[in-house]
Formats: structure tokens, C-alpha cells, sequence
């Protein structure tokens, strides 16, 4: 990473307070920098943002608003009005980037923009060559998509380079922007960004204690992480979830990772109360991502309870590793989640529609040899979205060992290797690098 060493490389990462994803993937990228570079993170204020994502999270209303405009015979102009609106908004950004170019000057010659927002990435497309003229400067804008989905707003025009998860999303993007007549822009299909520190290796004796707990028979405990979103969607659902799947069984350990704000410290004070929910709350988005890494770094954590927004990925870690816990993932809300969802099955690391009705109806696979070959594979479940169902669900993956099947080695599957490593963070640098060079 010679070219990233160099003194006269700034990067500059940005993200939205848009839930956690957009930060959980800046954090990826930042912690896994082999070389030691120059670098600031710049976050923006935009209040909105977190406004509407709240929004449209809760209210269904909203959400259907959301989901007609960005469908894609009705997405194109509204996503031309909004990045109209994002541009022509771009001069709060405009000085925040002088500023801070300026502040870290000292020979400057290449800003490198890492962004996980499209939003930030429209604006810093819009001013980034009023910028490179006024300073001199050479600006490389590099664009990471957080989700595996091609929603139009994600192709950034001005963009150097758009890295994107899988080559579905690579090939939709280009046709939008071929049908749509777009500036042409460099798209690179490269492993998602997942945490390094996820990523590291259980030790013998903690991956044997990982397997006891998907084991019917054993008394260890089922330690169970819980990250709430930063809207703090679905309180309820988590409420009843986490009380009756204690009253399940008292093996049931619950790590619930959530911001402390106005809309959960009710809920963060019921929760407090019972004895099985370790509470682990923070008042940023910042230390909520790295609370909830350190809860992984500190436990072995056999499931985690999630929306299938970035975190999905999370599936492409095997059990050995830290962050491979089986993920049960909740009711998919909008284009993007869903498209999340459909990159795992055909990847086969979620059961397909047919598969997933016969576990949510609890039906007995044991004679099902096709069934019983897939299990493997999968490192993800979906949910009903129902506590009393969702609660048979998991004791019923218990009880029939199909999380012990989900805890071994892969079999051998017709699919992208590329698109199911877990050194995304590594591949990501190696092209930023090969960009500097250029």
C-alpha cells in the first residue's frame, strides 16, 4: 500500500447518521488500513436523514411512499429530484471539505473520499471539481454500496470508482445508467467490507463452547445478540421475543446492544430489570458499533437476532471465526433488505422460499435428504416476525440439530467465490491504492 503511505495522500471518509450500517462499513474500512495513512472522518449533520429513515422505518404509510417512488419504473425522477436537491444543497458540504483540506494541508496534493452514503456521494461529486481547481488538488471519490441491491440512487456519476458486492448489481447498475444516458463510471465487484476484528479466529476450546450451545442436550448457556437499529424499530417485537424465548429455556443469555436516546430508554428500563439481558447501551452511533464488536470479541455468541440490512453479510464468516454466530434475520423493510435477502439465497447461505416455509411450519425433515444436504450452507434464518412463532422456531432448529448442521464446514456449491470471501476490507485498499497510483 505504498501509494496510501505517502505524505501527501489525505483520505477522507464520510457517512450519513442513517442507521448504523453506513458507519458499521466506515469502521470496517478504517480499522483494516494495513499502512499507516493520513486520515479524518468527516460525518454529516444532516438531522433529516435520521428523521426520515425513522420515518419511514415505523410507519407503514411512509414506508409505502418510499418503497412507490423507489421502485424502479417509478425511481427515475425521483431520484433525479433528489439528487437535484442534493447538489444544489452541497455548499454546507463544499466548506466543510475546504476547511478541513485546509486545516490538513501540508502538502496535500490527493484527497481520497471514501463514502457509504449515496447522499455524500452525490454532493462530493457536485463540488469535487470546484474543489481540485480552487486548491489544486487531485480528488478521488470512491463510492462503497452498503447493501446488495442496485437502487438507482447508488450510481454516482462523478464517481472513480463504485464498488458493489456482487455482479448482479454491477450489471443492473450499468444498464440504468446506459438506458438513462449517465456519465460512465468504474463499477468493481469486490467481497463486502466486513470487520476485521469479526473476522479473527475462535480458539479450539471457543469454537467447542460455540458448539455446545447449539447442542439440545447441553447446559451451557445460549448467548444471543440483539443490535437495535438506529431507529429503534420493532421495541415491541423485542420485548415479547426476548421474554418468552427466556421462558423457553433459562439457557437463553441476551446481549442487547442499543442507543440510549428518547425513544429507547423505556424500553432500556424494562429491560434492565430482567437478570438474562445484559444491556449494553451508549449515547453515539460511534460507540454502539464498537460496544457491539467488543461484546463479540469478549463471548462467544451462538445467534443473532437482526434486520437484514448490511449486517446479512455478516453470513459470509464461517463459524470459526468471531463474528460467524448464526443470523435470524427479521422481516425485511424496503427494496434494499430485501435485495439483501435474495443475495443470500442464491447464494444458498439462506434457505429459498420452500425450504424456509417448511422450517416456519416446523415440518419434519428428517427423511428429506435434499433438505438435509443444504443445511450446511445456510448461515442465516428468517423469522415469522411473530415472538410465539419465532420462539418455536429457534427451539425447533435446537432440537433437530439444524443449527449444529449450520456450525461445520461448507459444502461445495455452484456460486461466486469472489463475492463470498471475507477479506472484502483487504481487496477494497489494494484498488484504492491502484487508483492513487494512477
Amino acid at each position: 500500500m505504498k501509494n496510501l503511505e505517502q505524505s501527501d495522500v489525505l483520505l477522507v471518509f464520510t457517512y450519513a447518521p442513517a442507521g448504523l450500517g453506513h458507519l458499521r462499513v466506515t469502521d470496517a474500512l478504517y480499522d483494516g488500513l494495513s499502512a499507516p495513512a493520513n486520515s479524518v472522518l468527516l460525518g454529516a449533520a444532516d438531522t433529516k436523514i435520521t428523521y426520515w429513515h425513522r420515518l419511514t422505518s415505523l410507519s407503514p404509510f411512509f414506508r409505502k411512499v418510499t418503497e412507490w417512488f423507489t421502485t424502479k419504473k417509478n425511481g427515475y425522477w425521483f431520484y433525479k429530484l433528489y439528487i437535484w436537491t442534493l447538489e444544489i444543497t452541497s455548499q454546507s458540504i463544499y466548506h466543510q471539505m475546504e476547511h478541513l483540506i485546509l486545516e490538513q494541508w501540508e502538502e496535500k496534493k490527493t484527497i481520497v473520499v471514501i463514502s457509504t452514503h449515496f447522499g455524500l456521494a452525490h454532493q462530493i461529486s457536485a463540488i469535487k471539481d470546484r474543489l481540485e481547481k480552487k486548491l489544486k488538488i487531485k480528488l478521488i471519490l470512491v463510492v462503497q454500496v452498503t447493501d446488495a441491491t442496485s437502487i438507482e440512487i447508488w450510481y454516482v456519476p462523478g464517481a472513480d470508482l463504485i464498488s458493489v458486492p456482487s455482479e448482479k448489481v454491477k450489471s443492473e447498475l450499468l444498464k440504468y445508467a446506459e438506458d438513462k444516458g449517465l456519465r460512465k463510471t468504474k463499477i468493481m465487484v469486490l467481497p463486502y467490507p466486513l470487520s476485521q476484528t469479526l473476522g479473527l479466529q475462535l480458539s479450539n476450546e471457543e469454537y467447542e463452547l460455540k458448539l455446545k450451545q447449539y447442542d439440545e442436550n447441553s447446559s451451557a448457556k445460549i448467548k444471543v445478540v440483539i443490535p437495535i437499529s438506529g431507529a429503534a424499530v420493532g421495541l415491541t417485537y423485542y420485548d415479547k421475543l426476548i421474554s418468552k424465548l427466556r421462558r423457553s429455556s433459562h439457557r437463553f443469555i441476551v446481549f442487547l446492544v442499543i442507543r440510549n436516546n428518547i425513544y429507547t430508554r423505556p424500553f432500556i428500563k424494562k429491560m434492565k430489570k430482567r437478570n438474562y439481558v445484559i444491556v449494553v447501551e451508549n449515547n453515539t452511533d460511534k460507540k454502539v458499533v464498537d460496544s457491539y464488536e467488543k461484546i463479540y470479541q469478549d463471548e462467544v455468541i451462538a445467534l443473532e437476532i437482526v434486520k437484514p440490512s448490511e449486517q446479512a453479510f455478516k453470513s459470509l464468516f464461517v463459524p470459526q471465526q468471531r463474528g460467524g454466530s448464526v443470523l435470524l434475520l427479521n422481516e425485511a423493510v424496503g427494496r434494499q433488505e430485501q435485495d439483501n435477502l435474495n443475495f443470500l439465497i442464491d447464494h444458498q447461505l439462506l434457505p429459498n422460499q420452500e425450504d424456509q416455509n417448511q422450517i416456519q411450519t416446523l415440518s419434519d425433515f428428517s427423511k428429506n435428504k435434499e433438505f438435509l444436504n443444504k443445511i450446511p450452507n445456510w448461515r442465516a434464518i428468517k423469522l415469522a416476525n411473530d415472538p410465539d412463532k419465532d420462539v418455536a422456531i429457534i427451539n425447533w432448529c435446537l432440537k433437530t440439530g439444524i443449527f449444529n448442521r449450520m456450525s461445520g464446514p461448507r459444502k461445495k456449491i455452484d456460486s461466486k467465490s469472489s463475492e463470498l470471501a471475507s477479506d472484502g476490507v483487504e481487496q477494497f485498499w489494494e484498488k484504492v491504492d491502484s487508483l492513487i497510483k494512477n
